[in-house]
């Protein structure tokens, strides 16, 4: 149970490092006069990612038996995230 908690650890790591560099530069590259669309537009492909995700999680469960493969999977995705973020993050400043 505690390979549960140390990649619950990391995919916390990787969202502190993703989301505000995410943030950032979809600010700054946001429509002038359609804000409302552009971030309802991101929201939308979040949820639909989102909902994909946990389908994705549910069979990796299903074929594994496993939830440790799902909380591996979903840290190293986030973890990517945030590093490719941080290299967009100095063209923002």
């Amino acid at each position: 149970m505690s390979l549960v908690y140390a990649i619950n650890v990391l995919f916390g790591i990787g969202a502190a490092i993703y989301l505000p560099a995410w943030r950032k530069t979809f600010a700054r590259y946001v429509d002038i006069g359609k804000e409302g669309q552009n971030y309802a537009i991101s929201d939308m492909f979040l949820s639909i990612t989102g909902s994909l995700a946990s389908v994705t999680g549910g069979l990796i469960v299903e074929l594994t038996g496993s939830f440790s493969y799902v909380f591996l999977v979903a840290s190293l995705f986030t973890l990517i995230g945030g590093l490719s973020m941080l290299t967009l993050l100095n063209d923002t400043r």
